[in-house]
C-alpha cells in the first residue's frame, strides 16, 4: 500500500484510537462522573478531528461539516440521557454511537456507483 493511500486512511485512524480510549477512560473510573465525563467528551472531540482531518485531505476549509456537529449533538445527547438513568451503561454506548458517526463522516457525501449511473 503505498503512502497515498495510508494517508487517507488517517480519519479513520483518528476516529478508531479516539473512541478506544473514550471508552477506556469512562470505563476505568468505577463510579467517577468526571472520567465518565471527561470520556464522552474524548469521543466528542476525537469525532471532530477525524471530521476536520477529513475535511484537510478533501481540501476543503478546516470546520466540522454538519454532519460532523450531529453526530456530536448525537453522542453527548444519548450519552446524557443514558446517564440519568444508569451511568454505568455509558462506556457500552461510546463505540455503538462513534461507530454510527463512522458512517456519517467518512462517507464525504459521495455516491455510490448505481447512484451515479442512474442520473
Amino acid at each position: 500500500m503505498t503512502r497515498k493511500y495510508l494517508v487517507h486512511l488517517a480519519p479513520a485512524l483518528v476516529l478508531a484510537l479516539g473512541i478506544l480510549a473514550a471508552t477506556f477512560v469512562a470505563s476505568s473510573g468505577s463510579g467517577s462522573l468526571w472520567l465518565l465525563g471527561a470520556g464522552v467528551l474524548w469521543a466528542a472531540v476525537s469525532i471532530v478531528a477525524a471530521d476536520i482531518l477529513g475535511a484537510r485531505l478533501r481540501g476543503e476549509p478546516l470546520l466540522p461539516s454538519v454532519n460532523g456537529i450531529f453526530a456530536v449533538v448525537a453522542l453527548l445527547m444519548a450519552c446524557g440521557i443514558v446517564a440519568l438513568r444508569d451511568p454505568e451503561l455509558v462506556p457500552m454506548l461510546i463505540p455503538i454511537v462513534g461507530g454510527g458517526s463512522t458512517t456519517i463522516l467518512l462517507s464525504n457525501g459521495q455516491r455510490g456507483a448505481c447512484a451515479r449511473r442512474s442520473r
